[in-house]
């Protein structure tokens, strides 16, 4: 660009000149008038281009140059001091819209990271479904054919009457099952719609705690729990008290269910900085390793032999857990304790009242 531009001075430059020398000799003037005016000329031609060069060309240049030097994926580049006022006002109004372009780019990415992580979650969550409908397909299968083969035999009259008293007793206790995992399910879809909202309300732990363990007494006695609480377990705090009742439900079921007779059960609220903690821990047992990274997976069992059959549940208890509390916003989890199982809730002090 330089040399091109010196090219074109250089030209424009001889070219003039031979004009005004076409027009001296045409002229015929006297030799001292001649060569002054030729050397007049020559400085006029001269200082014109050079003015043109500073004016214009050189800030032809500079706005060349400016862009040559633009960052595209930046946006933005150095801003050069011009002399003339229509190219620092035209610099200018590039760098603006650098500046816009960089901020829509911005905005794009952002709008475009989210949309990604919505994907993300909406495939996750695809995917999740999938694995509940088949794990409920699964499911469904194991009381469907206790029924099919009992109502078989009760049609062939292969039981005499005691038996057949017993059968019927079976294949009413297959449909409660069957009855309460699709309840089960149905509040699964409730609560993981994106469109469920929580009712939420004050409400009193302690309250809520012992209504589960009056409900939970006789169980409790058939299992001989000895149930301790350790503190004051007044907690107010803002909840949704059917669906948080129904997650303490579940967790003090398990307590109760999966762990040795004659064992301890201990319910204490700990005070920290910044938060409260709900610990309930059921003592002469453990959970393994694998079995805590699963536990709140659905129709996940950590009693797969089913030893405590008349009371076993479907495997839904803690996945319905995880969804109440995640839904609550609260921080959640199992551990292992020395010789005991702890579950615990954090209750965040910015949100007591």
């Amino acid at each position: 660009m330089k040399l091109k531009s010196i090219y074109i001075l250089i030209i424009n430059f001889i070219f003039f000149l031979t004009i005004l020398l076409l027009l001296n000799i045409t002229l015929k003037t006297s030799n001292y008038l001649y060569i002054i005016n030729i050397i007049f000329n020559i400085l006029f031609i001269l200082i014109t281009f050079i003015l043109i060069y500073i004016l214009y060309i050189k800030e032809i240049k500079q706005t060349i140059k400016l862009l040559n030097h633009y960052d595209e994926n930046n946006f933005s580049y150095s801003i050069y001091n011009n002399i003339n006022k229509d190219f620092t006002k035209l610099n200018g109004l590039v760098e603006s819209l650098g500046q816009k372009l960089k901020n829509l780019q911005q905005m794009y990415n952002e709008v475009s990271e989210e949309n990604k992580n919505y994907y993300v979650q909406y495939q996750l969550d695809l995917e999740n479904k999938k694995q509940l409908v088949a794990s409920i397909s699964h499911e469904i299968k194991t009381p469907l054919a206790v029924i099919e083969a009992t109502a078989s035999g009760l049609i062939d009259n292969i039981f005499n009457d005691d038996e057949k008293e017993k059968e019927l007793t079976n294949i009413i206790d297959e449909c409660d099952k069957t009855t309460k995992m699709l309840q089960d399910i149905v509040n699964i879809y409730k609560i993981d719609s994106s469109n469920y909202k929580l009712d939420l309300k004050e409400c009193n732990l302690e309250d809520l705690i012992i209504e589960i363990l009056d409900f939970y007494k006789s169980l409790i006695i058939k299992y001989k729990k000895n149930i301790k609480i350790l503190n004051d377990l007044t907690l107010k705090y803002n909840l949704n008290p059917t669906q948080f009742k129904k997650a303490l439900n579940n967790i003090i079921l398990n307590a109760i269910i999966y762990s040795p007779l004659e064992s301890d059960i201990t319910i204490s609220l700990t005070d920290h900085k910044d938060y409260k903690v709900l610990e309930i821990i059921n003592y002469n047992t453990n959970i393994s390793k694998e079995d805590i990274k699963n536990v709140f997976e659905p129709f996940y069992r950590v009693d797969k032999a089913r030893t405590k059959k008349e009371d076993h549940g479907n495997g839904l208890g803690l996945y319905i857990v995880k969804q109440i509390l995640e839904k609550h916003n609260l921080d959640f989890g199992i551990i292992n304790v020395y010789n005991g199982v702890k579950f615990y809730i954090i209750f965040p002090i910015l949100n007591l009242n």
